[in-house]
């Protein structure tokens, strides 16, 4: 097939292609149409039209929506890298460049014979040089950044199409020097305003009370003006084609510049953008006077939690609230959709609100019924947009039998919290079946573990109780919503425990008793403190005095630290994690500790039982229900291994030595008759280590003492 471009050929209009995000195509065939293209034909992820030479200058000048507009050179068979060289060179290549031009291939697509783009884009750039060599011209260099001619080439099965990009990446306007987090590209903005039918031509007001680096009310401001979002650019690739027609670019620009300026100086100032974030706001506002739109927009400084109408009686609301990385925790992101969806409701009647969000879900929250709900994609990541029309109407209770058990429990811990010699504490332990959960108090943070919802239920349904469930604690006057952790609790395997599941770098500390101990809240799948050992660990100082003591499986450190505090002479902490070794370090440090009275081993436990000779007066195991990480050989099972476990810590035991065993296996069975050759008398003590806060739950460990009887 040869280009449908060529010397030879007299024709009205050419062939496009104009790449769109998904879920625009058809807002971008509607501006396609505007600017004079005819022939228009929506497909996936873009639009095929036919236009004159004109069209090229208007639509990249003029469109809101599109990608980028390629020039279609031809489409072709192909079943081999030597057919795509021929096929690429049947192109007259000399007609796109000029002869000292430099030139760049992208290749999307592979199949079974073409399996790396990279040798796609230098089997086309291969076919472009020797087409120029035998036509006796310069052969073109390579210029991946700024190239004269970029030649774009999509491999689908066996057909290759070619074009070359017209218009560069039409998103980047050319205002915004600098944005916030995770910013919104201008186009989805366009888009969003665009699909929520709102009216550039009416008076009403329009407010963005969370609007960042102010993406949506600039593009709003640039419609109602009738500014071009291409008049910001200083190029164009089409200005380096050789069939642009510069005096046709030159009065289509100018055209655009003279009605822009006529908007601008127009069109009313009825836009507002409020944030919390003051540099942010900053940015917005320099932001829009790059845009020519700066004395359109009123950007002040807002709480959502103060959001009023202060603009009109009709208007519409429009946002992108943060949510994941540009915000925090799950529970603040929640709770703000939550507190958003209030207000909108009590000052905000009678107006239209437009809300995205790529996490969909996230829009329950408001409360509020949408009218519709439309796909768009911000890159690559796909988002809903919601219409709706508001009503004004109260807040209703969210999650109250849960929130309510939480007060009860809270009400009766209360005298106990205050008496007790911690700031750490648990409040629920999934009191409620339709809430699978438990909450617990870390000094001002509030930690909620997610158990694994049974298969029997439904997934988003337990979702949904799940955010419930954390924008009523977020409304409790004790919390804040910035520091509630969530962790979803399931069977860990090999080395999960120890892994890292987020960056965040939050510590703080937290009292238990004498001692002191480092908290973090988000980076793993426990904090650094088990509470429901708290008693364990003081009678572990009320015993340690003058003794020396090891602690096994020692995670971070906390039992030892109260070994220390109540007089031990000695200690020897074994664990097979760094990570958690480190952690100890710190609350040996945190707490006075010489760490060359108090030794930090890291080992497998049993395999350091086996091999050491030091003998010890006080033994603490706590170990894992079961772990199989790769640091150790085989795997442990606390059922299966602790008698062996526990025979070779006897051996390490003084005359009148005791080993506190504990473990958290729900349906553990010490093993009496297989202990009772090792001289050891035993002693249940579990009902006794349970906590004041734990009591509810008498599972929730075991704990044993073992003496050594001679």
């Amino acid at each position: 097939m040869r280009c449908p471009f060529s010397r030879s050929r007299t024709f009205m209009t050419l062939p496009f292609f104009i790449t769109a995000p998904l879920g625009t195509e058809d807002l971008v065939a509607r501006e396609a149409e505007q600017y004079g293209a005819a022939e228009v034909k929506v497909t996936r992820a873009g639009v095929r039209v036919e236009a004159e030479t004109a069209f090229i200058y208007r639509f990249c000048l003029n469109s809101r929506v599109a990608s980028r507009l390629l020039f279609r050179l031809g489409e072709y068979d192909v079943n081999s890298a030597d057919s795509l060289h021929a096929a690429a060179k049947q192109i007259d290549w000399q007609q796109h460049m000029h002869a000292d031009a430099t030139i760049a291939v992208h290749f999307d697509g592979t199949n079974d014979w073409m399996r790396n783009t990279q040798f796609g884009a230098q089997t086309v750039k291969d076919a472009v040089v020797d087409y120029m060599r035998d036509a006796g011209l310069p052969r073109p260099n390579v210029d991946k950044t700024h190239p004269d001619l970029r030649i774009h080439a999509y491999l689908h099965r066996d057909r290759i199409s070619l074009a070359i990009d017209l218009s560069g990446p039409l998103h980047m306007r050319g205002y915004r020097d600098k944005a916030g987090k995770a910013p919104m590209r201008e186009t989805l903005a366009a888009a969003m305003l665009m699909r929520g039918n709102w009216q550039a031509s009416d008076d009403q007001p329009l407010v963005d009370p969370m609007c960042g680096s102010g993406t949506i009310l600039i593009e709003a401001a640039m419609m109602a003006a009738n500014v071009g979002p291409g008049l910001l650019r200083d190029f164009f690739p089409f200005q380096r084609w050789p069939l642009a027609n510069q005096n046709e670019w030159k009065s289509v620009r100018d055209e655009a510049e003279i009605k822009a300026k006529e908007g601008r100086a127009t069109t009313g100032k009825r836009f507002f953008g409020l944030d919390l974030d003051r540099s942010v706001l900053g940015l917005a506002k320099d932001n829009a006077h790059a845009a020519g739109v700066g004395h359109l927009i009123n950007f002040a400084y807002g709480d959502i939690a103060d959001l009023t109408n202060k603009y009109g009686a009709q208007g519409t609301v429009i946002s992108n609230p943060p949510y994941g990385e540009r915000l925090g925790t799950l529970a603040e992101v929640l709770a703000l959709h939550y507190q958003f969806g209030t207000q909108l409701k009590a000052h905000f009647g009678d107006w239209r609100a437009l809300i995205y969000n790529i996490d969909g879900s996230l829009l329950n929250q408001l409360r509020m019924r949408a009218d519709k709900r439309h796909t768009l994609y911000n890159g690559q990541l796909k988002g809903t947009l919601a219409s709706y029309q508001i009503s004004s109407s109260e807040p209703k209770p969210i999650a109250e039998d849960f929130i309510n058990r939480v007060k009860k429990n809270m009400k009766r811990l209360n005298k106990w919290i205050k008496q007790s010699d911690t700031d750490c504490y648990r409040v629920y332990d999934r009191d409620l079946p339709e809430y699978n959960l438990a909450i617990d108090f870390y000094g001002d943070w509030v930690i909620v573990q997610e158990f694994a919802a049974p298969k029997t239920i439904d997934e988003k349904k337990a979702q949904n109780r799940l955010n419930d469930a954390l924008v009523a604690l977020a409304d409790l006057p004790q919390v804040d919503s910035r520091q509630i952790a969530l962790k979803t609790r399931m069977r860990q395997r090999g080395a999960q425990q120890y892994e890292r599941q987020q960056q965040a770098n939050v510590w703080f500390k937290v009292n238990e008793g004498q001692c002191r101990f480092w908290i973090n809240p988000l980076d793993y799948l426990d904090t650094g403190l088990f509470l429901d050992h708290r008693t364990v660990r003081m009678e572990l100082g009320a015993m340690a005095e003058g003794q020396r003591v090891l602690n096994l499986f020692c995670y971070t450190g906390t039992a030892t630290c109260h070994a220390a505090k109540g007089g031990a002479t000695s200690s020897v902490s074994v664990d097979m994690s760094r990570t958690y070794l480190d952690w100890a370090a710190r609350n040996f440090e945190l707490n006075g500790m010489d760490p060359k009275q108090h030794q930090l081993i890291k080992a497998d436990c049993m395999k350091w039982l086996v091999s050491t000779s030091d003998r010890f007066d006080l033994i603490f195991i706590d170990p894992p229900s079961f772990s199989n990480s790769k640091k150790m050989e085989g795997h442990f099972d606390v059922q299966r291994d602790h008698v062996e476990l526990l025979a070779y810590a006897r051996e390490l035991l003084t005359p009148g030595g005791v080993i506190v065993f504990s473990n958290n296996l729900r349906g553990f069975k010490l093993d009496s008759e297989k202990l009772a050759k090792y001289d050891l008398s035993i002693q249940d003590v579990t009902e006794a280590s349970l906590p004041e806060d734990f009591k509810r739950n008498q599972r929730i460990h075991h704990c044993f003492l073992l003496e050594c009887e001679r």
